[in-house]
């Protein structure tokens, strides 16, 4: 699901690049990295035993301000600097706008409902093994 969410925001993230002075021939590698650091995001928190904290990003309406959402622009903002050699400020402008834009379609794709089954349908089949895991730390939360 994650990939064809991304699939879709190309245009809107062509336009961001533009409108951060970056060339448009980044967008498949900014869309790739921003995917990549959602889902590391989001698996890092559910193996850390946080699935109250990634429930929160997506149930309710998004919220830049949550800690785990600034965390995850942080690491972008990086990536993207280190990655593609973007600017600072650049970076900061583009991840900051797209991980929002990202969220947002989370959100509107699950409609409200988080559980197993939609955590497994966004990050792939890593969440199979990752619940697992997770259902064991926390006493069966997800049932």
């Amino acid at each position: 699901m994650l990939d064809n969410l991304l699939q879709g925001l190309k245009g809107q993230v062509g336009d961001l690049l533009q409108n951060n002075g970056v060339g448009a021939d980044k967008v498949d590698d900014v869309v790739s990295i921003s995917g990549e650091s959602v889902k590391d995001s989001i698996m890092g928190e559910v193996m850390s035993g946080n699935l109250e904290g990634v429930q929160s990003i997506f149930k309710g309406g998004f919220d830049l301000n949550n800690p785990m959402v600034k965390d995850i622009v942080s690491q972008l903002t990086g990536k993207l600097s280190s990655s593609l050699n973007i600017n600072g400020d650049a970076s900061l402008g583009i991840a900051g706008k797209i991980v929002p834009m990202i969220m947002e379609a989370i959100n509107g794709k699950l409609g409200g409902k988080f559980d197993a089954e939609s955590l497994t349908s966004l990050i792939g089949g890593d969440a199979n093994d990752m619940l697992g895991k997770a259902k064991s730390l926390l006493g069966g939360f997800f049932k």
